[in-house]
Order: structure tokens, then C-alpha cells, then sequence
């Protein structure tokens, strides 16, 4: 009889054991998984950083990418405090499109020089820390296009257009300027430039496709 009594102790002793383990083993299991969810969660934070509107990546984002559609044509006050910005962009348009990248890189400096130049004072407080963003990066794409290789400087300029066009919609112009759209641009993305003719002279193909456009857009000084 005691033989039998310690023959089951020793069974119950060795199930409570297996127990054990198997607990163990799947709390360790159960650790590493957890812990690999949170690395991955973790590791997952970077993939969104610099694409907002205020960079000058040189890379398209979705956020102010040409699209092909005719847009409305829009109406901007007469002003001449952005006239040195935009001489300094039509210098980098035309440029691009006779494929000179040393004449684009000139005009680029004087971008930046333009841009950290502006007077903001005139303006508002909202007003000023939106063109103080914009006159940021377009400083530093015209820096960019300064020291650039010539396909690199078109990405910048392409990219540039957006801000200028926001530019002047705060703060004015002092001539009329007509949105361009080339649908070939970016792998068939497309893209626009402004100009100051309705004639289209491509600065994103320069030669390669130089008449590749159409307007597609106008604005207008009153």
C-alpha cells in the first residue's frame, strides 16, 4: 500500500513539473512575440518623415503633384515685392529649357538670395509665417539647383513651382504668368512650370522635348 501511494506521488510530482514547463516555455514564446510586435511598431515611425509640403527632397510627394486636368484661372494683386523671386525662377525656366545648367545654377543663387531677402513685414501674421515657410524652401531649392547636376536641378525647380504659385497668391505679381503641364514629366506623372508666355518652351525636357505642353492655367495682376 505505501509502495502505491509514493509510486502516484511521484507520477503527480513529474505532471505538475511537465506543467510547469510547458507554462514557461509558452510565456517565453508569447514574450517574443510581443517584443518583436513592438520593434516593428516602433521601427515604423520614420517612414513619413520629410514628406510634407515644406521640404526640398526633390522628390514628388501626392501632396502638389501637376495633374493634367485645365485648372481655373485665378486672380493675384499687383505687386512688385515678389518681383525679384520671380525673375530669379523665369532665369531657372529658361535655363532648363536651352540645357544650361550653369545659367540655371546663376539664377538659383539668386533665388535663394531673393528669397532670404524678401520683406515680410507688410504682412499679416498669419500671412508671414506662411510665406516665411514657403520663402524657406525655396530658398533652399534654389541653393539646391546652385550646386546640382541639371537633371537634378529640373527636380527642384518642378518641385519649386508649387511654392512660388502659393507665393504669389499671398503676396502678388507684378506681370501675368501662365501655368504649363507637360503630361511626359515623371515618368508620366507630368509636370508645371510658370512662364511668362503663353509660348511653351519645356524646362523639364529642355531639348529633348521642348515643345511638350500646353497652358493650363493663367494668372492675372489686377
Amino acid at each position: 500500500m505505501k509502495t502505491k501511494i509514493f509510486f502516484a506521488a511521484i507520477i503527480a510530482f513529474a505532471m505538475v513539473s511537465c506543467n510547469s514547463n510547458n507554462s514557461s516555455q509558452n510565456n517565453g514564446e508569447e514574450t517574443e512575440v510581443t517584443g518583436h510586435e513592438e520593434h516593428e511598431h516602433q521601427g515604423g515611425h520614420d517612414h513619413n518623415d520629410g514628406h510634407s509640403h515644406g521640404n526640398a527632397s526633390g522628390k514628388h510627394s501626392d501632396e502638389g503633384v501637376a495633374t493634367e486636368e485645365q485648372q481655373e484661372n485665378i486672380t493675384v494683386e499687383r505687386s512688385d515685392v515678389t518681383a525679384g523671386i520671380i525673375n530669379a525662377y523665369l532665369g531657372i525656366k529658361d535655363a532648363l529649357a536651352n540645357d544650361n545648367q550653369q545659367a540655371a545654377a546663376k539664377a538659383g543663387t539668386q533665388l535663394a538670395e531673393s528669397a532670404g531677402a524678401f520683406n515680410i513685414n507688410t504682412f499679416s501674421t498669419e500671412q508671414q509665417k506662411e510665406i516665411k515657410e514657403i520663402l524657406d524652401v525655396a530658398k533652399e531649392h534654389g541653393e539646391h539647383i546652385s550646386k546640382s547636376e541639371i537633371d537634378h536641378q529640373r527636380e527642384h525647380f518642378e518641385t519649386l513651382t508649387t511654392d512660388i504659385k502659393d507665393l504669389l497668391k499671398i503676396a502678388g505679381a507684378d506681370r501675368n504668368l501662365y501655368v504649363q503641364y507637360c503630361p511626359m514629366y515623371n515618368n508620366k506623372r507630368g509636370g508645371s512650370w510658370l512662364s511668362a508666355s503663353n509660348e511653351v518652351k519645356n524646362p523639364l525636357f529642355g531639348s529633348k522635348m521642348l515643345k511638350c505642353g500646353k497652358v493650363q492655367q493663367e494668372i492675372t495682376v489686377e
